[in-house]
């Protein structure tokens, strides 16, 4: 979390302390020192809501390295896949595949293998479909001729962790 908050923290705003004096003992950390990057940080976290369970949500998520596959199979075009998808009965999702959501008052963040997706809260049925099976019958998915949501399942699919049946 630390890394990338110091990763995402703009040039300007990064510890700078100018008036720092030349120390006997360079090893030593001033406690005024510890004190401003622990406030820096502490602002960091608090100074967006969404950040902390952005972070968690990608955490959780993450794929694994031992976990990961390297099959790789031919992929359909965005128009075949929406084809595709109006006369599939079953989606399956890659059984290594982490996913998860946390609905915000704005938003639906969906996280899945380390990645992070705002959605919109209308989407939120279709994300717990997928969040709670590995294999769907399409049927459970309301959502299937949102634009948005086959975009969502487009994406996935392309980068392999979802499978149309038959495929």
């Amino acid at each position: 979390l630390l890394d990338q908050v110091f990763q995402q923290t703009p040039e300007d705003e990064r510890y700078q302390d100018p008036e720092l004096q030349l120390q006997n003992h360079p090893a030593e950390i001033p406690t005024e020192v510890a004190r401003k990057f622990h406030t820096l940080i502490q602002d960091r976290l608090t100074s967006d809501e969404n950040y902390f369970t952005n972070w968690l949500g990608r955490y959780f998520t993450e794929q694994k390295a031992d976990l990961i596959t390297d099959k790789e199979y031919t992929l359909l075009t965005k128009e075949a896949f929406d084809n595709k998808l109006q006369t599939t009965t079953q989606i399956f999702i890659d059984q290594f595949t982490h996913l998860a959501y946390s609905p915000e008052e704005t938003q639906l963040l969906f996280f899945i293998d380390g990645q992070s997706y705002p959605l919109s809260l209308e989407l939120i049925e279709g994300i717990q479909v997928l969040c709670d099976h590995r294999d769907i019958p399409t049927s459970l998915f309301s959502h299937r001729q949102d634009a948005s949501f086959t975009q969502l399942l487009y994406h996935l699919y392309q980068a392999q962790l979802l499978k149309l049946d038959n495929e």
